[in-house]
């Protein structure tokens, strides 16, 4: 599988441990699809939609990056520079 868009309904934080990054995202399945292909991805079991997982984020950069993308961009925060 190329690609997991259709399978991630949204990332919802991102955190640092010693090193690295992982992604904690809410999983989408819908009743028609079958789950099985994130079994052999994230070596967990789906009971059912709206499943929270956490993944390493150099693997979710690669296999959905728009949804990590969306959420860096949402979660910017701007701060006025007085000269």
């Amino acid at each position: 599988m190329e690609n997991w868009d259709h399978l991630v309904d949204k990332v919802d934080t991102v955190e640092r441990v010693d090193d690295t990054l992982f992604v904690h995202l809410t999983l989408y399945v819908s009743p028609d699809r079958s789950s099985r292909p994130f079994w052999t991805f994230l070596k967990c079991k789906i009971r059912s939609s709206g499943e929270r997982v956490r993944e390493d984020s150099k693997k979710c950069a690669d296999k959905f990056p728009k949804k990590l993308i969306d959420f860096y961009e949402s979660n910017l925060r701007w701060k006025e520079v007085n000269h």
